[in-house]
C-alpha cells in the first residue's frame, strides 16, 4: 500500500477528531444470472484510511449495488449499514429491512433513488437511512410524464451498538407531494451536530430543503436565487467545506448551477451558471454525474463520445476558467473518496466491457495531466464498479467554532456539551403590517429578517422578552422570510420562517 500513499497538506483539527463514518464503500452489479459470476451475487467492499485504501475485499451480498447504493461506517471505517436501494443491509449481508415488501403494497409503479446515511454527531448508535422514492400515478402517456408523478421522502432509524441492531422505524413519510426532480446531497450543519438535506426538483429555482436533528427532520419548499425555469432534475454535491453547492441540470441542458451556501443557516446565495454543451455531447450521453476535487476547483464527469467506435473518457473542468481537459480514456463516473483524498472511476481496457480495475487521480486539485493519474491501480475482485457516484455525505466536516451558530459549544477539547434549550415566537404567521416576537433568549437578542435569497432586509437590537415590529414591512414583497434573533453572549441563533402577504 505504500505506493499508494501521497502526501497533502493537513486537514483541520476539527477534521482529525471527525469519524470516518463514509470509508467504506460496497460495490459490484455482478450476478450469477445476468452476467455469469460466482457466487449469489458478485459484491466486494473498499476500505479507507486517512491516506490510502486499506483494503479491497470479497463479498457475498444477497443483492447487487450498482446505482444509487450508499453505506456507512463505525469510527473505525468499518463497514456497519449498506443498501443498494431494494434492502438495507447490515454488515455481514443479512437483510435488515426490504422496502421491496413496501413499494409492491401499492400495487403502483415506483423506484427508489437518491439516499444516505446520516448519523448525528451526539453519542448515540442511532443511524438515519433517508431516501427518496418517486411514483407513476398514472400509465404515463408521453407528454404527461411529468405532471403524474409524485415524489416521497422517508426516514428509516436503525440503531447499532454491541447488543446488535434494532428496527427503530421504516419508511416514516417525511414529504409526499408532486414537487419531483434530482438527486439529494447532505451537508453537515454549522454545528457539527446536525444536518442539511438538499433535494433539487424540475423548477431550477426549488430546492426541498430539509434539517435532521435530534428532535426530528423539517423537510420544506424552498426557493433558490436561480430562475424560474424547468429542469430535468440533476445531480448536487455540496464542497468538502460545505461552502458551495454544485447543481448539474443534464440532457440538453447542460449547465453547471454553482450556489454559496451557508452552515448556520441553510441559505444559497451568489448563483452563477457554467455551460456544459461545449463538453458533454448530446445525444447520446445526456445523465452526467460528476464529483468535485476535495478543494472543489475542479469538476470531474465522465462523457461517452459518439461514432462508430463509442467510448468513455473522463474530464476535468477548471471552475475559476472554465477550462476543459480530457484527463482519462475508458473510465466511467469518478467518485470522491471519503478521505477526501483521490477522485477514482472503474477502468475498462476494451469499451462494453464490465469494471475490474480502478482508476485513480492521486492529486485531483491539480490542472490538467497535473491530476497524477494512475491506470488500473487496482484489481477490484468483482466486476461493476459504480455507474453513479457513491451516495455520502461528508462525515469528516465538523463545527464552525466560535461562530454564533454554534449552539452545542463544541470545541477541540470538550467534544459535545448539554444543548441549553431556548425558543421564540412569530405571530401572527402569515402576517402583513406586524410582527410580534416572544423569546426566552436573555437580553439583549438582535433580530435580522432575510429575504428568500439571504439579504438582510431588517436589522435592530431589543431588550425585552416580548416585542413587535412594524417600520419596513410595508415595503417587503409578499413571500417567505427567514426571522433570526441571536445572544452573542450564549452564542444562540434561532431562525424560524414568516410569510408577508398582500
Amino acid at each position: 500500500m505504500n505506493k499508494l500513499l501521497f502526501f497533502i497538506l493537513l486537514l483541520s483539527a476539527n477534521t482529525l477528531l471527525a469519524q470516518r463514518e463514509a470509508y467504506s464503500w460496497i460495490y459490484g452489479n455482478c450476478d450469477l444470472e445476468f452476467n455469469n459470476c460466482q457466487g449469489v451475487y458478485g459484491t466486494a467492499i473498499i476500505k479507507f484510511n486517512d491516506d490510502s485504501i486499506e483494503s479491497i475485499r470479497r463479498v457475498n451480498f444477497p443483492g447487487s449495488f450498482s446505482i444509487h447504493a450508499s453505506s456507512i461506517s463505525d469510527s473505525n471505517g468499518n463497514l456497519i449499514l449498506a443498501s443498494n436501494q431494494e434492502s438495507i443491509f447490515d454488515s455481514t449481508g443479512n437483510i435488515l429491512v426490504n422496502f421491496l415488501n413496501n413499494d409492491n403494497l401499492e400495487n403502483l409503479l415506483s423506484y427508489r433513488q437518491s439516499a444516505y446515511f446520516l448519523k448525528l454527531r451526539e453519542e448515540t448508535d442511532v443511524y438515519y437511512f433517508i431516501n427518496d422514492k418517486t411514483i407513476q400515478l398514472t400509465p404515463p402517456p408521453t407528454q404527461l410524464y411529468l405532471t403524474n408523478r409524485t415524489s416521497r421522502t422517508y426516514i428509516t432509524r436503525i440503531k447499532v451498538d454491541d447488543q446488535g441492531y434494532e428496527i427503530l422505524n421504516i419508511d416514516t413519510l417525511m414529504r409526499n407531494d408532486t414537487v419531483v426532480g434530482g438527486c439529494m446531497a447532505a451537508c453537515r450543519h454549522a454545528n457539527g451536530r446536525d444536518w442539511w438535506v438538499f433535494k433539487s426538483t424540475f423548477n431550477q429555482k426549488e430546492y426541498l430543503r430539509g434539517l435532521l436533528t435530534p428532535y426530528g427532520f423539517e423537510f420544506d419548499l424552498y426557493y433558490s436565487p436561480a430562475i424560474n425555469a424547468f429542469q430535468p432534475g440533476g445531480f448536487n454535491q455540496f464542497s468538502s467545506d460545505g461552502s458551495r453547492l454544485f447543481h448539474y441540470i443534464p440532457s440538453q441542458f447542460r449547465k453547471m448551477q454553482i450556489y454559496d451556501f451557508d452552515r448556520c443557516t441553510g441559505e444559497l446565495s451568489n448563483f452563477r451558471e457554467m455551460d456544459f454543451s461545449n463538453y458533454i455531447p448530446f445525444p447520446p450521453y445526456d445523465f452526467t454525474p460528476f464529483v468535485l476535487s476535495p478543494d472543489a476547483s475542479k469538476i470531474y464527469m465522465g462523457r461517452s463520445n459518439p461514432g462508430p467506435e463509442y467510448s468513455y473518457q473522463n474530464i476535468q473542468v477548471d471552475v475559476e476558467t472554465g477550462q476543459m481537459t480530457v484527463v482519462a480514456d475508458s473510465v466511467y463516473v469518478p467518485c470522491l473518496t471519503p478521505n477526501l483524498k483521490w477522485v477514482v472511476s472503474g477502468y475498462q481496457r476494451v469499451p462494453f466491457t464490465l469494471i475490474n480495475k480502478l482508476n485513480v487521480f492521486t492529486q485531483p486539485n491539480e490542472l490538467g495531466n497535473g491530476s497524477g493519474r494512475i491506470k488500473d491501480l487496482y484489481s477490484l475482485f468483482v466486476d461493476g464498479f459504480r455507474t453513479e457516484p457513491i451516495e455520502y455525505a461528508n462525515h469528516l466536516l465538523g463545527p464552525i467554532d466560535g461562530s454564533s451558530c454554534d449552539t452545542l459549544g463544541l470545541n477541540d477539547e470538550t467534544a459535545i456539551k448539554k444543548i441549553e434549550q431556548f425558543s421564540f415566537n412569530v405571530f401572527p404567521n402569515p402576517g402583513k403590517e406586524e410582527i410580534n416576537f416572544a423569546t426566552d433568549l436573555p437580553m439583549p437578542v438582535k433580530l435580522i429578517i432575510r429575504d428568500s435569497q439571504g439579504k438582510t432586509v431588517i436589522e435592530n437590537t431589543f431588550n425585552q422578552k416580548l416585542f413587535s415590529i412594524s417600520t419596513g414591512l410595508s415595503e417587503l414583497n409578499a413571500g417567505i422570510y427567514f426571522v433570526e434573533l441571536q445572544n452573542q453572549r450564549k452564542q444562540v441563533r434561532l431562525v424560524k420562517k414568516w410569510m408577508k402577504i398582500e
